[in-house]
């Protein structure tokens, strides 16, 4: 009886042991992206690179979408490209209406940073339906999905003179 009670223990630490194995074995193995697997190299990415970066004149911002319908990967990358390019500008304009109202040393500091902050949102909501496609190009991927690399930019002096028309027209 107890020759039985031995074997049952150690078949079930041999079952148990191989389990063990085989689970650290696939958590240890990690898939590598390849051109066939992915599509695109990183290296090749359209719409990408120091072209499409913000610089002194433009606000410039980047993205791609995936989808099994065209036109829904253009909108797709479209809004996520205007959702990065709105974080730029008000990032940018926070910054500068910071610094302008730290160096005036106002007395009434909240309401002066909240119509900022409104004037700020108005003004990138009227320059996002501006912004010039720079960049786009459409993929078609080995699963039979498109996506779709867009690059948009809006030019730094139209934000700035929106900002200038805001603030003359609150006064």
């Amino acid at each position: 009886m107890k020759n039985k009670n031995i074997y049952t223990k150690s078949s079930l630490l041999s079952i148990l042991a191989a389990i063990v194995i085989i689970v650290a074995y696939a958590c240890n193995t990690s898939r590598i992206a390849t051109k066939e697997v992915v599509g695109i190299e990183l290296k090749d990415l359209p719409c990408s690179g120091d072209k499409y970066m913000s610089d002194k004149d433009y606000f410039i911002a980047n993205n791609s979408a995936k989808s099994n319908d065209p036109g829904l990967a253009r909108e797709k990358a479209l809004l996520i490209s205007k959702q990065r390019l709105s974080g730029l500008i008000s990032s940018r304009l926070k910054s500068a209406t910071d610094r302008y109202i730290n160096e005036r040393g106002f007395k009434d500091r909240a309401e002066i940073e909240q119509k900022y902050e409104n004037l700020t949102r108005e003004v990138i909501n009227q320059t996002l339906t501006d912004v010039q496609i720079i960049c786009e190009k459409q993929t078609v991927l080995p699963d039979g999905d498109y996506q779709v690399f867009i690059a948009i930019a809006v030019s730094r002096e139209d934000i700035l003179n929106n900002m200038e028309k805001g603030l003359s027209s609150n006064e």
